[in-house]
């Protein structure tokens, strides 16, 4: 109401200064009096008329150049506009509301150069100017960079238009929900361990023949890239659904891999998103090699995908860990306990007297365990709590800064 009210009294000024005008060169009738007549009419029949001209009926819309993209990255948002008449319109100008995950800048490894840091918002600030003057359909192409991990939208585009004076200004809002999905940033990571670990622990696992048996241990869903000679028929028929046999050796060669984000949720954000990067590259590397393996958020709430999920829907996994968060849930090992088998990697970023001590007891189910720890050079060697797990025979890789910041990740037990 209040907007309709300020434009007819603009309207009513426009009115005036035409009468105005109009009196003053009939009574004078000097050249100079008709000169602004002439001149300055034609700009206020044109605000007047622009007064009147709404957008509300504007097809607006917007897409980027790429649905996906990890974390540090870019990408291209592209808005297209069009509407039915070519009435002049001198400016547009834009400004874009985004959400308020979006207002984090990823500056790629840089940010692994401090994991005490956390990410400092700063607006994100997109405003810009289109001339579309007599153009019906019309278009403008700008870069979002640096982009954080998480799913992002744009929320709204809020345009105005006026005269070329800035006598009038019109301005409108149109809702647009455009998701945008950042993944966690996969690394070329090699793993090296020490070589009683390369023997009989993780590594071993990894380099073991992946030939199947004719033992049978239990049946499971089928799921892609199972052969058709290992569907088990009766149980198919029984159950109504198709079941596939899983063989003794499938489960001896099952390795668990957990992330565990539980802790305090004053950790530093840097920290947290390293966690995850390193959870998704490690993932990369057992797919590659075949490995099966089970694979653990511990977070809220606790989040478990099976071997088969890893290997045949890695990309639904990396698309949940884009949209995970830092809540700092309360560690409980008996969540643990149920998945582990004879090896076991852990993801760590908090660590306490209380989690080494029952960590240390988990070493009897899981006997070939490896700790990955992601924390800062000064305070990660001082780690009392790292050094009682070693003590105990789990083999502990430290992930500092000095490994981030690099392009290829090689992590080191020995």
């Amino acid at each position: 109401m209040r907007i309709r009210l300020h434009h007819w009294i603009k309207r009513f000024w426009l009115l005036l200064l035409m009468m105005v005008l109009f009196s003053y060169a009939m009574f004078q009738g000097g050249f100079v009096s008709w000169f602004l007549v002439y001149s300055l009419f034609p700009f206020c029949i044109y605000t007047f008329i622009l007064s009147f001209y709404s957008a509300k009926k504007w097809d607006v819309r917007a897409s980027f150049s790429k649905e996906t993209v990890q974390a540090g990255g870019k990408v291209d948002v592209i808005l297209r506009f069009k509407r039915k008449s070519r009435f002049p319109i001198p400016f547009l100008a834009l400004e874009h509301n985004v959400s308020n995950s979006m207002r984090f800048y990823d500056e790629g490894l840089k940010k692994y150069e401090n994991l005490e840091k956390n990410l400092s918002p700063s607006e994100r600030t997109i405003k810009h100017i289109i001339y579309p003057w007599m153009k019906k359909e019309f278009s403008i192409r700008y870069e979002l960079d640096k982009l954080p991990r998480g799913e992002h939208y744009l929320e709204s585009l809020t345009f105005f238009y006026g005269d070329p004076f800035g006598f009038l200004e019109k301005r409108f809002e149109f809702p647009i929900q455009q998701k945008l999905t950042v993944l966690p940033t996969v690394r070329e990571m090699k793993m090296r361990f020490p070589a009683t670990h390369q023997e009989e622990g993780v590594s071993g696992i990894l380099q073991q023949d992946a030939r199947k048996t004719n033992t049978v241990s239990s049946v499971r869903e089928y799921v892609a890239g199972d052969r058709f000679s290992w569907i088990d028929w009766k149980t198919t028929a029984r159950k109504n659904t198709m079941m596939t046999k899983e063989f003794e050796h499938e489960k001896e060669l099952e390795l668990t891999c957990i992330l565990d984000l539980s802790g305090d949720v004053s950790r530093s954000q840097i920290t947290f998103e390293a966690s995850i990067d390193v959870a998704v590259s490690l993932l990369h590397v057992l797919k590659k090699k075949k490995q099966q393996t089970n694979f653990m958020v511990y977070n809220d709430p606790v989040k478990i995908f099976n071997h088969e999920q890893v290997q045949y829907q890695l990309n639904g996994i990396v698309h949940y860990l884009a949209t995970v968060e830092n809540k700092g849930i309360p560690f409980d090992y008996k969540r643990v306990r149920s998945i582990q088998k004879s090896a076991c990697i852990w993801i760590l970023t908090h660590i306490t007297d209380k989690k080494a001590t029952e960590i240390s007891k988990m070493k009897r189910f899981s006997p070939n365990m490896t700790i990955i720890y992601i924390g800062p050079e000064k305070t990660i060697q001082q780690n009392k709590q790292l050094t009682k797990l070693q003590a105990s025979g789990i083999h502990v890789i430290r992930m500092t800064e000095n490994v981030l910041s690099k392009n290829s990740w090689e992590v080191d037990s020995r």
